[in-house]
């Protein structure tokens, strides 16, 4: 895995539409009546099922404005927002010996019962919610969780993660897929061992977070929660980069380096990430431009 000095752009840099295609699973032993991409399919390491581009499929849903359906504003919300392509990525931290737990009184963001003592253990999970917030003075990307994540403690208590750019293709969805089933408790299991769909570097002993890599990673950012007080970090500290909405936490973390990942391409072989929207993942497809 290779070093890249310069940051991305933030994706609202982009002001091209463009259109999707759509990854989807199959039972291994359908015949494949589509485009497969590459000659070889990706298995996945928890299923005996196979990844393939599938034809392009409308919503499956159809919202109407609030006054003429009778279903709850979440409900309508959740199905509106099934129509709009999110960024897919994986993020990896690791819980350090000495750890926090965010079990925490909401009025400070401090923890209730902060330390807990034990080994380091990886974490890992698949989101939509991760973009860019600001470039300068530093890079700054944010995310939200679901509360309580065992992720979430993690990046909390060690101030670090990584987060994985994948591929908008077979091999990033097997990855994607591999990370979206939740952290056993000691962390450890089938999701972090290495193998032809993804390669785990992680010291059992470290407190840094596993590095992912393979034909599915694009690039990786290795990250520190954002705070502004100086080299060292208190709770509050750690409460800067960290907000509280509802059952949701919201997170601030600076990019401080970026590798390129065994996916990335030569340059004009390069490819975009890949995308998820309702409940399939997807890839991009056309591009709408101006003209005559």
């Amino acid at each position: 895995m290779r070093r890249v000095s310069r940051i991305l752009g933030s994706p609202l840099d982009a002001f091209l539409i463009h259109g999707t295609q759509l990854i989807s699973r199959r039972p291994a032993w359908l015949p494949c009546c589509v485009r497969v991409i590459q000659s070889s399919l990706i298995h996945s390491r928890s299923r005996s099922q196979t990844w393939r581009v599938d034809l392009p499929k409308p919503p499956s849903v159809h919202p109407h404005a609030s006054r003429a359906v009778s279903l709850p504003l979440p409900e309508q919300l959740r199905g509106l927002m099934r129509l709009m392509t999110h960024s897919v990525v994986v993020c990896t931290s690791a819980l350090p010996a000495d750890r926090v737990s965010y079990d925490h009184d909401e009025s400070n963001h401090r923890s209730i019962e902060p330390y807990i003592h034990g080994p380091p253990v990886p974490r890992a999970m698949t989101m939509s919610s991760f973009t860019s917030l600001a470039l300068s003075p530093v890079p700054v990307v944010t995310f939200n969780v679901a509360v309580p994540s065992r992720t979430l403690d993690a990046v909390v208590s060690s101030q670090r993660f990584n987060i994985h750019i994948l591929a908008g293709d077979c091999t990033g969805a097997a990855v994607a897929d591999r990370f979206s089933k939740g952290n056993l408790e000691n962390g450890l299991g089938p999701a972090f061992e290495s193998d032809d769909t993804c390669a785990v570097s992680w010291d059992g002993d470290s407190e840094y977070p596993p590095v992912l890599d393979g034909q599915g990673v694009l690039y990786v950012l290795r990250c520190r929660l954002l705070h502004d007080r100086g080299p060292a970090v208190d709770e509050d500290q750690r409460a800067d980069a960290l907000l509280r909405v509802k059952d949701h936490i919201i997170v601030l973390g600076e990019v401080m380096e970026i590798l390129e990942g065994s996916g990335r391409g030569e340059e004009k072989d390069e490819k975009f990430g890949l995308l998820y929207a309702d409940r399939m993942y997807r890839f991009l497809g056309n591009v709408l431009t101006k003209g005559k």
